[in-house]
């Protein structure tokens, strides 16, 4: 799986090239490109092909992109397929939903499994279109792999959704990351219960089960190493090429 995962973090990461860019550089590796984007929402997604799986990936928050911070910061719930979902992502979810649905058409003919990926508000929107395929077609073993995602739904449908399709995702957090602890569970919000979680500590270990003490302390002995250093770790700990760096060091 960490193959898997490897691949999905290189694919988020080449999600925030152009699409001409990224056509080339996945030549030999996967084929069959799709460049999919809704300029009003400001959402990019991409899907090609390999051997053996469809990849649906979408572009995270552009920190030049003023409809990419609406939708980060518009909180507020609407109604999705589980239960409330935020209502920025979703909006961005639903704008691209039926380009992607169409281009995914063929390959529920051919077999393939179909994965899911993105890095932070990619993530969320990823997320959010498994979500809804599930709903609609629960017995289809696809796998969504979030790259440092924000919560995206209430603890209430995060709840619900993971009990019965959480043993087909897997996040991967790092360390001191603050975008994976917003929205706050102050605001309802929560992560996807009964993940197969993939987080990352300050040295760079991998845990696949950690409690929240355990993390806790992790996060406090992150932001004590970082003490004096440029930034603050909690933003640094988002960057996609750090994650790519230290996931390339367990494959």
């Amino acid at each position: 799986m960490k193959e898997t995962i490897m691949k999905a973090i290189d694919f988020s990461a080449l999600a925030y090239q152009e699409h001409a860019d990224i056509e080339k550089a996945i030549q030999g590796q996967a084929d069959n490109f799709t460049w999919i984007e809704n300029k009003e929402t400001d959402t990019q997604v991409f899907i090609c092909e390999d051997d053996i799986r469809t990849w649906v990936t979408a572009r995270g928050t552009q920190f030049d992109s003023f409809n990419d911070w609406i939708t980060n910061l518009n909180c507020s719930f609407v109604q999705g397929p589980w239960g409330k979902v935020h209502a920025g992502f979703w909006k961005d979810t639903m704008s691209v939903i039926h380009a992607i649905s169409s281009s995914l058409l063929k390959n529920i003919i051919s077999g393939k499994q179909i994965i899911f990926t993105g890095h932070s508000q990619g993530a969320a929107v990823a997320e959010l279109y498994f979500s809804r395929r599930c709903f609609l077609l629960p017995d289809a073993n696809h796998l969504c792999i979030p790259v440092e995602p924000p919560r995206s739904m209430s603890k209430e449908a995060a709840d619900k959704f993971g009990t019965i399709h959480g043993h087909n995702i897997y996040h991967v957090i790092n360390n001191n990351d603050i975008v994976c602890r917003v929205p706050t569970r102050f605001m309802g919000y929560g992560h996807v219960k009964h993940i197969n979680l993939n987080y990352l500590d300050e040295p760079g270990n991998l845990h696949h089960d950690i409690s929240w003490w355990e993390r806790f302390k992790d996060r406090v002995k992150g932001r004590v190493y970082d003490f004096g250093e440029l930034g603050t770790d909690g933003i640094k700990d988002h960057d996609i090429v750090g994650i790519q760096n230290i996931w390339r060091k367990l494959v």
